[in-house]
């Protein structure tokens, strides 16, 4: 089974998001069903900001073990 990421255009239709969601519809032949189940993700920005940036606390202490060295 695939994964593949679909984004809503404002005409309705649903788009492949990536090169190789595109490369893995063009593969199908024409009026091949799909069955799907939908997932609406979070904001993958937010995400991103998130859990890349260290809490307050640990880069204290970061910063503490640092000028103990």
């Amino acid at each position: 089974m695939a994964k593949i990421a679909l984004a809503k255009t404002q005409g309705g239709a649903l788009v492949p998001l990536t090169y190789d969601d595109k490369h893995f519809i063009d593969k199908k032949r024409v009026r091949a069903v799909l069955e799907c189940d939908f997932k609406t993700l979070r904001n993958p920005m937010f995400h991103r900001k998130y859990f890349l940036t260290p809490p307050k606390k640990l880069t204290f202490l970061i910063g503490e073990r640092n000028k103990l060295a």
